[in-house]
């Protein structure tokens, strides 16, 4: 299935720039079995009957690189998704940005995963310091991660507090009593993990 992930994604990339590519899978590093990712290897030059041909000049950054940059990310995400659902898991991906997911929840009146998707976001470890920190050695990096979770956390907790006594506040239909407060309180931690951290958040290439 990774292999096929793999080809689909660099094949993508390779018609749309006719470029030569080299696709590697790398397993996980730690005993975890986590972070299994992709590297592309391109050539800065088309490739043509007779080799290589012009060089990719809209692949060098300005305005015409934010594009290829967003069409590669949409792209990434929409086959990805798509090789997910294929193999009947229930987990997606979002290229976006958090703020435009945020919005998108707001206007469809999910107050709870708006919230969520307003979070502080973390930084990327990187290999050396994610093998420090399974090490057990420090890292400033990663401290600094657990501060911003235990920040969200703490901010949300207080949404769902405010939310809770806005809500009390308000007359209760009554077809939504039997509900109760625990049911929804679990529904707005649910959509909050929907949108976790590696869930809810692709990597470029």
């Amino acid at each position: 299935q990774r292999a096929a992930l793999a080809w689909e994604l660099t094949s993508a990339l390779v018609d749309r720039d006719r470029f030569a590519a080299q696709a590697s899978i790398h397993s996980p590093d730690g005993k975890d079995g986590l972070n299994w990712h992709l590297h592309i290897l391109v050539t800065t030059r088309r490739i043509d009957a007779q080799g290589l041909a012009d060089k990719t000049r809209e692949l060098d950054g300005g305005a015409s690189g934010k594009v290829e940059v967003e069409w590669a990310r949409e792209m990434v995400a929409r086959v990805t998704n798509a090789h997910l659902a294929a193999a009947q898991l229930d987990v997606r991906v979002d290229h976006r940005r958090l703020p435009s997911q945020a919005a998108e929840a707001l206007s469809q009146g999910d107050l709870a995963k708006a919230f969520s998707l307003s979070r502080q976001p973390t930084q990327h470890l990187g290999k050396d310091a994610a093998a420090m920190v399974r090490r057990g050695a420090q890292s400033d990096r990663a401290d600094a991660n657990e501060r911003i979770r235990e920040e969200n956390d703490a901010a949300f907790e207080a949404m769902l507090d405010a939310l809770e006594l806005q809500r009390r506040a308000t007359p209760e239909d009554p077809s939504d009593r039997d509900a109760g407060e625990k049911g929804r309180r679990e529904e707005e931690r649910s959509a909050r993990m929907e949108n976790a951290p590696g869930i809810g958040q692709i990597r470029g290439l």
